[in-house]
């Protein structure tokens, strides 16, 4: 988002309905200030009674109302609560909470995260995607249903094969972002989860999860989201100091394996999981699962055997059983149960003067 003056292309950091870059943000407010501009006395009534019954349902709920000031003021009030607490004053923890979280929320501080994660995005990319493409390399597009001896047929040393075949965090590789985006927050932390996976493999399943998740109202997959980037940064950070472990540059399950190994397709297509609908009146398309990895809807197969399965009841229906022997053939119990079976199916305001005086043509509205 640029500055909202017309000749300045920097970025905007300030202002709400108006945003400004850092130079022409204190050139605004001291051409208000010059001017005498204020807030109409209904608005600020009205703003004053919204920001009390914002207070009152925090305070129903035991929570309480962060109290805003600058960015930076926040940061130093929290600096002096850390040096008194090292100083031996316990009171100071409460302090430290406070602007902790008065930062936190701040919304300066979530434009600075947002641009930090953006500048590390686009610095981070490529080695994501080299990874990605080294990672699918040793993971088959089918790896949900493969086996240990497929894989290690296909030239994976043994420990290798171990690890991804229970590292299910692997299989996200080989996943449709559609069907990613599906999974419930409970799988992505426990199933899925990041535990002790090297700094490759988090890049490389990094660079395939998706960035918004759905039926995520309370923002539990955002937020792990959240934590599985910070971790990546984390690890990206002591990459750059040459600081990582020996199991965090790479996992010994790989140590048999050569770093360029490539014992599967690395492009090969990952096609989205069908979702079966059925309805009371219309069969529902039965999927199959096979080398392929992914599921696949097989309509003419379905036809076939549905029409052979049909022309065997008819025969035994018209085909009486054997003397003297239970007619315990599945055909035959099909076609008995055939007769009585069961059946289913987002203002304005007068306050013009110094605002209007300011802008003039250098304000861009959309």
């Amino acid at each position: 988002e640029e500055c909202s003056i017309k000749a300045c292309h920097r970025h905007a950091t300030k202002g709400l309905g108006i945003r400004f870059c850092d130079a022409h943000y204190e050139e605004f407010r001291n051409h208000v200030r010059e001017n005498g501009a204020t807030v109409p006395v209904e608005v600020e009534n009205q703003l004053q009674q919204q920001v009390a019954m914002l207070k009152k349902q925090l305070e129903a709920v035991g929570a309480t109302a962060v109290e805003y000031v600058e960015l930076e003021v926040a940061r130093q009030r929290m600096q002096d609560a850390v040096q008194r607490l090292m100083g031996g004053d316990e009171a100071a923890e409460k302090e430290i909470e406070k602007w902790d979280q008065a930062i936190r929320m701040h919304p300066d501080y979530q434009l600075e995260q947002e641009r930090e994660a953006k500048a590390w995005e686009e610095a981070n990319t490529p080695k994501n995607e080299e990874c990605l493409v080294k990672m699918r390399g040793l993971v088959p597009p089918d790896v949900a249903s493969a086996s240990l001896d497929f894989l290690m047929q296909a030239g994976l040393s043994k420990t290798a094969a171990q690890r991804i075949q229970t590292k299910k965090a692997l299989w996200l590789l080989r996943m449709h972002q559609d069907d990613i985006k599906r999974i419930h927050i409970a799988d992505l932390r426990g199933k899925y989860g990041n535990q002790g996976l090297d700094i490759s493999e988090m890049r490389a399943i990094w660079q395939c999860l998706p960035r918004d998740f759905d039926n995520d109202g309370d923002g539990k997959k955002a937020e792990w989201l959240g934590m599985f980037r910070q971790k990546l940064q984390e690890l990206t950070t002591k990459e750059e100091r040459n600081a990582l472990s020996r199991a965090e540059v790479r996992h010994t399950a790989y140590k048999a394996v050569a770093e360029d190994a490539q014992f599967f397709d690395p492009h090969a297509e990952i096609k989205k999981v069908q979702r079966m609908v059925s309805t009371a009146f219309a069969p529902t398309e039965q999927a199959t699962v096979g080398r392929g990895g992914n599921v696949q809807i097989a309509l003419d197969s379905i036809t076939e055997e549905g029409e052979a399965s049909a022309k065997k009841v008819e025969d035994a229906k018209e085909r009486p059983p054997p003397a003297k022997a239970l007619n315990t053939g599945l055909m035959a119990q099909i076609a008995a149960g055939r007769g009585g079976g069961r059946g289913g199916g987002r203002g304005g305001g007068r306050n013009s003067g110094a605002i209007q005086q300011f802008s003039g043509n250098r304000i861009k509205f959309d």
